[in-house]
């Protein structure tokens, strides 16, 4: 639905772009209403090209689809120059304390570490927040970082509230076919680290 050309890829890096010819874009906020350049809520694309529903799953397609616009579930922003950019995905959201939490920008962080060869976060119940971050982690190579020093890592690159108090150390990330971390089964493993 959207499309960077070469000559903004540089420009605006990390962007998926503008919209395809004779496609349109919005982002929505949970009340339906447009948001504002910057904040962040759901993509909706409406065009000639797009598909017409899940095969064999009617409840997907009803709430993938809204007034003749789609959502796959992608949650972005724009920029004031109307560049779209994902943000995550509205099923991986954390919802810790009444503050919404995107997974991506934590584990973009945890991936930039020496250390860390992969990584995922994800919310676990929590009786006085309602979830908590947790990100679970793999080596690369031997384990040679505390998870004391992966919280501390974080300092000063994210707001305090989305650095994750638990840290889980895996061999491997469980991934379906198309190779996408299945974090219902990292919550499950969660429970049990």
């Amino acid at each position: 639905m959207t499309n960077i050309r070469p000559r903004d890829q540089i420009r605006k890096q990390e962007s998926v772009g503008t919209p395809f010819i004779n496609t349109e874009i919005k982002i929505l906020d949970d009340n339906g209403a447009e948001c504002l350049p910057g904040q962040i809520g759901e993509l909706f694309s409406c065009s000639p090209y797009l598909f017409n529903g899940y095969w064999n799953k009617p409840k997907e397609t009803l709430e993938g689809f809204r007034d003749g616009w789609v959502s796959v579930g992608d949650l972005a922003k724009r920029d004031e120059e109307g560049y779209a950019y994902i943000v995550g995905r509205k099923k991986d959201m954390i919802i810790s304390g009444g503050i919404n939490t995107y997974p991506r920008e934590i584990e973009d962080i945890l991936l930039s570490h020496p250390d860390i060869a992969d990584a995922a976060v994800v919310g676990v119940a929590d009786e006085k927040w309602g979830q908590r971050l947790r990100a679970v982690v793999v080596w690369a190579g031997h384990q040679t970082t505390s998870p004391g020093e992966i919280i501390a890592f974080f300092q000063e690159k994210i707001a305090s509230h989305k650095i994750p108090k638990d840290i889980v150390f895996v061999p491997a990330l469980p991934r379906n076919a198309n190779g996408k971390v299945v974090k219902t089964d990292l919550q499950a493993m969660g429970a049990k680290g």
